[in-house]
């Protein structure tokens, strides 16, 4: 079975609003920005070894409000906890790209974000960036964009030597299409939406027939993909809106409804959530659920992850090229 790896994914933020209107000047600066600094410890961190051949998912441990100490791994395939990673100060969002190695977003204290092998418990580099909240990955160049307090973009994935960009807003979550365009939005306290084209240094804002607060923000291989976190006790579901974006306008394809199990007490996506191989998954902090659902046929969950306390970021993994996949 051939999987495809599926681009973004963000966190759902409260942010501030930074500015309005129409194209925007990037101010994109290259600076040189040191990935020396010390891996914070990480004891109690663990793998089991048998995660390496997996499909994994990745949630962060933001605890109703609280700083993310903790990285939750499960087996795709199973649903069961695999490892855990520590040593974090507040994780907050997390992406991965094509060869399986995961971005974890760390916001106050230190702020960095932490790549991860597919698999391994261990720090592999360090990417420094302002109250990094989300993070994306573009294969077409190798690039990691951090967003937070400002954009970083990491040029084949190269530690030192970010291009620094001011977008009009602080963006809770970004990700790339297809083409390589990055998308922005600010999340709940700001209902915008603003795309810097490839090879542009301005942002454009987009014009979306939508209501904010937004939540997460994904390219889902066609369309992008825009959470509104509107799921309630009542029943009502969240909704994940398909958007097509022409020029500066944004159009309502289509949209897909999450219920919960019981149809009842449904999730009200207010975090990150994840497309991937004809599937979305999306945490509910409040209830402490992780759970995945047929994309784009939303309905109720085909999966209910074994629950841990205030997940919230989300990316999955694909074992890299070579790697043995169990089913």
């Amino acid at each position: 079975m051939q999987y495809r790896m599926t681009l973004g994914g963000s966190l759902v933020i409260a942010v501030a609003l930074a500015g309005c209107g129409g194209a925007q000047t990037a101010n994109a600066i290259p600076q040189t920005i040191s990935a020396g600094t010390r891996a914070p410890a990480q004891r109690g961190a663990w793998m089991l070894p048998e995660a390496k051949d997996e499909i994994l998912v990745y949630a962060t441990g933001l605890s109703r409000g609280g700083p993310g100490l903790k990285v939750h791994v499960y087996s795709y395939r199973s649903g069961k906890l695999v490892g855990l990673l520590t040593g974090l100060s507040d994780a907050a969002g997390a992406c991965s790209d094509g060869s399986g190695n995961v971005f974890i977003t760390n916001r106050y204290k230190v702020s960095s974000t932490y790549e991860y092998a597919h698999g391994g418990h261990d720090i592999i580099a360090t990417y420094r960036a302002d109250s990094p909240v989300s993070c994306a990955w573009d294969p077409g160049t190798n690039s990691l964009a951090v967003c937070g307090s400002s954009v970083s973009i990491f040029k084949n994935e190269q530690a030192k030597r970010p291009t620094i960009y001011n977008p009009p807003i602080s963006p809770a979550y970004c990700t790339y299409d297809g083409n390589g365009n990055l998308f922005l939005d600010g999340g709940l306290s700001n209902g915008s939406l603003w795309e810097l084209p490839k090879g542009s240094g301005s942002f454009i804002s987009i014009a979306v027939d939508l209501s904010g607060p937004f939540g997460s923000l994904q390219w889902d291989g066609e369309y992008l993909a825009l959470n509104v976190p509107t799921g309630k006790p009542d029943g009502s579901p969240a909704t994940v809106y398909q958007l097509s974006v022409q020029g500066s306008q944004a159009s309502v394809v289509s949209k897909t409804l999450l219920y919960s199990a019981r149809g009842d007490t449904n999730y009200d996506v207010n975090c990150q959530m994840w497309i991937q191989n004809g599937a979305i998954l999306a945490g509910q902090r409040l209830f402490n659920r992780l759970a995945a659902w047929s994309y784009p046929g939303g309905g109720k969950p085909t999966k209910i992850f074994a629950p841990k306390p205030g997940l919230c970021g989300i990316t999955v993994s694909v074992p890299p090229a070579g790697a043995r996949f169990r089913e």
